[in-house]
């Protein structure tokens, strides 16, 4: 069940990326930028309550439309607000930085809990 839930992830994506670069012709990167965040906040609720099959049908195709639209939102900001001419030097640090937050950010926050029994450190 799961593996296809991750199919709706990808398939939401994929399409997202779609009409979201079709959009950023026409609407605001900002508005976009804000559905994007929206959406990703919205797909995590659902998997935090959810309790069948459904809700995590909903958050994993939610959470892929949220990701999608990311990705145009950020290609696009970057270009827009730090120019063409060093767009891939800029994206080449920026980059590997995100990423690495990425990763470590969730076995970090599994250590905190497993460390204290809450997910706040205090």
């Amino acid at each position: 069940m799961v593996s296809f839930s991750f199919a709706g992830d990808a398939s939401g994506a994929a399409t997202m990326t779609l009409f979201a670069g079709w959009m950023a012709n026409r609407v605001p990167i900002h508005i976009i930028s804000v559905g994007s965040f929206l959406g990703l906040a919205v797909a995590m609720g659902l998997a935090l309550i959810g309790r069948n099959e459904f809700s995590l049908f909903g958050s994993g195709i939610k959470f892929g439309l949220s990701v999608g639209a990311g990705m145009i939102v950020h290609s696009y900001i970057f270009a827009a607000y730090f120019g063409r001419v060093f767009l891939g030097s800029i994206r080449g640090i920026v980059l590997p930085v995100m990423l690495i937050s990425a990763g470590i950010g969730a076995p970090l926050v599994g250590y905190i809990h497993d460390n204290t029994g809450s997910y706040i450190s205090l």
